[in-house]
């Protein structure tokens, strides 16, 4: 079995072909397909470390709602797979998560490595405390610390003020539509 990507030879792409090719870039597995370069265009309907996952969208959204499982980003193409393979209980996640630990982490810290822009300095430092804290093997003085620094994040792209009902503003903010 080959595998073709859709895309190749466009040099544009219309929101309906996005979607289309990604369900055909989304069965994509080098293990079955052999090495492929990422598509041109992959990176605008989906996150990088999905590809090669063979992960589908819709097993993602389980992954990210139901189990708490930050799968843009951070959490290899290799950990999407074995998590979508897991069993359903959330358990079985977890078990993969600490056996992927050590990938989880490399990734987290190139990631870190990407933040260069001054606006997000404190948030880069919030992450480099909770990098160093996981690596010590502080659990969870390395969550608090992440998540510390989401939530300045978060106000910060929300311009929703600290203080008394600010999580519930910034919950009401998490529901607004892109540029709304």
């Amino acid at each position: 079995m080959t595998f073709s990507d859709p895309s190749a030879g466009h040099h544009t792409a219309t929101f309906p072909q996005l979607r289309d090719w990604g369900l055909i870039w989304d069965t994509y597995d080098p293990a079955v397909h052999g090495a492929h370069r990422m598509p041109h265009f992959y990176t605008a309907a989906r996150h990088e470390n999905w590809w090669g996952s063979a992960v589908q969208m819709d097993v993602l959204l389980v992954l990210a709602k139901k189990h708490g499982i930050p799968v843009a980003w951070i959490t290899p193409a290799q950990t999407l797979s074995s998590l979508a393979a897991a069993g359903a209980d959330h358990d079985d996640k977890l078990a993969v998560l600490v056996d992927s630990e050590d990938g989880i982490q490399a990734l987290c810290r190139l990631k870190l490595e990407e933040c260069t822009d001054e606006w997000i300095a404190g948030e880069v430092e919030a992450g480099e405390k909770a990098m160093a804290a996981w690596s010590d093997g502080h659990r969870e003085a390395a969550a608090c610390l992440a998540v510390a620094g989401v939530e300045q994040m978060l106000h910060n792209l929300t311009h929703v003020p600290r203080g008394r009902g600010a999580h519930k503003r910034l919950q009401k903010a998490g529901t607004k539509k892109p540029n709304d």
